[in-house]
């Protein structure tokens, strides 16, 4: 359990968010630990409400030099024996002489600006003034850790924030507030657990020796890139996991052990690097290889006369391998290359089948047509085949209206799709 300590001097708002995530269960395996204000500040009285311990440490410069004050804080600050240090707000900058003390704790800071630019107070306004000049056209947010230089350290987790022309000062400052905290949220996920791997819209982190824990990011990624973020959709990602996860434990097990409000605590597993994908039409890559002549894939053969985004006369399986190229591969491949037994690759086939049916009827009761859709599998502590990662997600599935589909087809229209992936 790791122990935050924050340093305020203004409205405690950053502080404030990240107690609510950690009450919420949305930050874990932490505690904040108290506050530290150098002024009388709403922060420090938001600590107080919060029933956090909180301490008042004002430097008054006619009583004490600023370098004894900062060994005075430092000495102070390693008695209550934090594991991080953070500064969100605070307008003291802090020498050497704190450093120095404190010099085995991380200490981070959210700084309204990118690295190597606008360091300091204001920047804000700094970037504002750059972006009249012509000179910039984004500024944005960083989590960095504290070194003796300003606002140059090691950056922990950032973003981008774009200037539009119709943005005022206000707007701007307004953006950056709003967006700053959830980077210091994604800095502290980072540093109170330990990630395994970084994806394009999710993180995974080692917890124990035998359990796992997957964040639904917020970022959107197209063509193997991320492109934006969008607020609320790693919560609905989650939600929409859990939904299907617990519909479909009576076809399989899964690896979830505990559900949160962005990100599911998980079984480890051997992973079988085979990404199951199931086609129930003609669309995207399959259609655009049929086009050019292609009739086999994956060991389905396809009849003449298809036309694009057509409905299969059967749904088939078109496994690929996982990796960055994603190479099609077929039954035959999979068990001369020893990935799973004879009896496990059956399974999986069965199961896919299964789970793909139910996502079908499921998605027709309401107003949708489940195209197509990939599974994941692995092998638990005990040796059994069970459904891992996620499953008929809004990235993991194609879904289009069914009510305006046979329409656009026949009007040589695409199906109105409603998902993020190109398959």
């Amino acid at each position: 359990m790791k122990k935050i300590l924050f340093l305020v001097s203004g409205n405690g708002t950053n502080y404030d968010f990240i107690n609510t995530q950690i009450k919420e269960g949305v930050l874990f395996n932490c505690k904040i630990i108290g506050v530290v204000s150098n002024k009388d500040c709403l922060g420090f009285k938001k600590a107080l409400n919060n029933q956090t311990a909180a301490y008042y440490k004002p430097w008054c410069s006619s009583k004490i030099s600023r370098g004894d004050y900062d060994k005075e804080l430092a000495q102070f600050t390693k008695t209550l024996d934090p594991d991080i240090i953070v500064l969100a707000g605070w307008t003291h900058i802090l020498g050497t002489n704190f450093l120095k003390i404190l010099n085995n704790k991380i200490i981070i800071n959210l700084h309204p600006a990118l690295i190597n630019q606008f360091p300091g107070n204001n920047s804000i306004e700094h970037a504002w003034d750059a972006f009249q000049k012509g000179k910039i056209q984004h500024t944005g947010i960083m989590v960095h850790k504290v070194t003796d230089v300003l606002d140059v350290g090691e950056v922990i987790a950032e973003k981008k924030i774009n200037i539009e022309t119709s943005y005022t000062l206000k707007k701007l400052y307004e953006k950056i507030k709003f967006n700053e905290k959830f980077v210091l949220l994604e800095a502290l996920e980072i540093l109170v657990l330990d990630l395994f791997k970084k994806g394009k819209v999710k993180n995974m982190y080692n917890l124990d020796n035998n359990r796992m824990v997957i964040f639904h990011t917020d970022r959107l990624s197209s063509c193997n890139s991320v492109i934006c973020s969008l607020e609320g959709k790693g919560e609905l990602l989650s939600l929409l996991t859990n939904f299907w996860f617990n519909k479909t434990d009576d076809i399989i097990k899964n690896h979830v052990i505990e559900y949160g409000q962005n990100h599911l605590i998980v079984e480890k597993c051997e992973l079988i690097p085979i990404e199951f994908i199931v086609r129930g039409y003609i669309t995207g890559s399959m259609w655009k290889k049929y086009e050019s002549g292609a009739r086999l894939f994956c060991g389905n053969t396809l009849k003449d006369g298809l036309k694009k985004y057509q409905k299969l006369d059967q749904f088939i399986i078109t496994p690929t391998t996982k990796d960055d190229e994603d190479r099609p591969i077929n039954y035959n491949y999979i068990l001369e290359n020893k990935i799973v037994t004879l009896e496990e690759l059956d399974y999986i086939y069965d199961t896919c089948a299964k789970l793909y049916i139910l996502g079908q009827y499921e998605s027709l009761k309401n107003n949708l047509i489940l195209c197509d859709t990939k599974y994941e599998f692995g092998r638990n502590q005990k040796g059994e085949i069970v459904l891992i990662d996620e499953i008929h997600t809004i990235e993991s599935s194609r879904y289009w209206r069914k009510d305006t589909y046979t329409n656009n087809i026949d009007n040589n229209l695409a199906p109105d799709n409603l998902s993020l992936i190109h398959i």
